[in-house]
């Protein structure tokens, strides 16, 4: 199919060679270039030039094997090119100066452009970021870049403070911390107030599960009760026992005489009936029981010991009674409240009136809702949790130790009705030092994305 290309060809190289032995002539690859590329163009050109299979390497850019054991065809490096190995040896004029045309006696190098992927994941954004000077990273919540306009608070002035004070003013971080320290003052003492009160809520709690209702009442539990006898009591307490078995001695003897009485006995005998003698003995061995209480309810009332219990209580007194074990609950509830249940001293505090833990309670309130104030006013403060965070309780203990440390001046400036006009905001921020980022307006830091 290449003869009739190859004619015309032939021709027009012989008429430049003629006409312009030296020059160059323009040369556009046709049918040896295209069958080089062509699927039978798999390996170098056979040793005759021919088309012919001998000589195929696996591969377009392989070795060739020797074909047909023709020496001349040897093989040659491939390329993919088909050129004859006559033209390659350098015994065809024609071809060298086709060569020389077409710039083909140059050797052609091919480089592999290298191209680097961009990993997937990373994007213009990412690139940008990665030239942007990187950030110190600030975790410290308490760092001021995370403080916000707490850092006006933080690093106020003591005067600014103490002049919001006495002005009543609340505006501003000043403001608020100037609410804080009003509050924190009231509220001092304020839980003593309330957990006293409990104190004693709880020493009553413990005394009444104990069938106790003061402390003198549990000591005397606690000591017992000596031996107290008293001989005129206990003489009338016999009399009337003896009394009772006179009674009862008399009764006995009556029973089956056919007497109702010993009067109705005594009446039969005056008129002439026969005398039992057991019946005798125990009248004259009686005594009137009544008499005998009596006498007996005089001796008591005399020593002490009245109504239906006066006896028993006697008796109490007279035997004695053996201390109680200690009640830990109790003695422990007496203790803190400043009693002494080893030498029963009572207790020394002085219970709070509803009026004071009211007071106490209210201060307290005050004191909570000063601090949500702040943390509502902060504006770096992303919690929406209604429990106070770690972050949240370490910029209240942060502010809290910044009043502390000024407590005696912010006592007396709560308790000035003295007003204190200048206590402009521009004069808040104590001055820092160069090297202290705390003073400085925190900036929120952005990456700019690539464009």
């Amino acid at each position: 199919m290449n003869k009739p290309i190859k004619t015309s060809m032939t021709a027009m190289l012989l008429w430049s060679v003629a006409v312009v032995p030296a020059a160059t002539v323009s040369y556009m690859a046709t049918a040896d270039a295209a069958y080089a590329k062509s699927d039978n163009a798999g390996g170098n050109g056979n040793g005759g030039g021919n088309s012919g299979n001998s000589g195929k390497s696996s591969n377009a850019g392989g070795k060739s094997s020797k074909s047909g054991g023709d020496k001349a065809s040897s093989s040659s490096k491939g390329g993919g090119n088909g050129k004859s190995a006559t033209r390659a040896s350098g015994s065809d004029p024609v071809g060298r100066v086709l060569d020389r045309v077409l710039g083909r006696d140059k050797k052609v190098t091919r480089t592999k452009t290298k191209t680097r992927k961009s990993s997937p994941a990373k994007s213009k954004a990412l690139v940008a970021r990665s030239k942007a000077p990187k950030a110190r990273a600030k975790t410290d919540p308490m760092h001021p870049s995370n403080l916000g306009n707490m850092n006006g608070a933080l690093n106020a002035n003591v005067n600014a403070v103490l002049a919001h004070i006495k002005n009543g003013n609340t505006n501003g971080p000043v403001g608020h911390l100037a609410a804080l320290a009003v509050a924190n003052v009231n509220a001092d003492g304020a839980q003593e107030v309330i957990d006293l009160k409990q104190d004693f809520t709880d020493l009553q709690t413990a005394l009444e599960w104990a069938e106790y209702t003061t402390v003198a009442e549990y000591y005397e539990a606690l000591d017992g009760v000596e031996p107290m006898p008293n001989a005129d009591i206990d003489g009338k307490v016999t009399a009337l026992n003896d009394a009772i078995a006179s009674q009862d001695a008399l009764d006995t003897a009556l029973v089956g005489s056919g007497y109702a009485t010993d009067d109705e006995y005594l009446a039969a005998v005056a008129d002439g009936a026969e005398v039992d003698p057991g019946i005798d003995a125990a009248i004259s061995g009686y005594m009137n029981p009544v008499t005998a209480q009596d006498d007996l309810d005089s001796a008591l009332s005399g020593n002490g010991y009245e109504g239906e219990t006066a006896l028993a209580d006697y008796e109490v007194d007279r035997d004695g009674v053996a201390g109680i074990v200690e009640i830990v609950e109790v003695s422990d509830a007496i203790d803190t409240l400043g009693g002494d249940v080893e030498t029963r001293a009572d207790v020394e505090a002085e219970e709070p009136s509803e009026d004071d833990v009211a007071g106490a309670e209210e201060n307290i309130a005050a004191q909570d809702g000063a601090e949500l104030a702040i943390l509502d006013y902060w504006n770096k403060n992303g919690d929406t949790d209604p429990a106070i965070s770690d972050e949240e309780q370490a910029l209240l203990d942060k502010l809290n130790e910044r009043l502390d440390a000024e407590a005696d001046a912010i006592s007396a400036a709560v308790g000035t009705d003295d007003p204190v006009i200048d206590d402009d905001e521009g004069d808040d921020v104590a001055e820092c030092e160069a090297d202290d980022e705390s003073c400085g307006a925190p900036v929120d830091e952005e990456l700019a994305a690539a464009e």
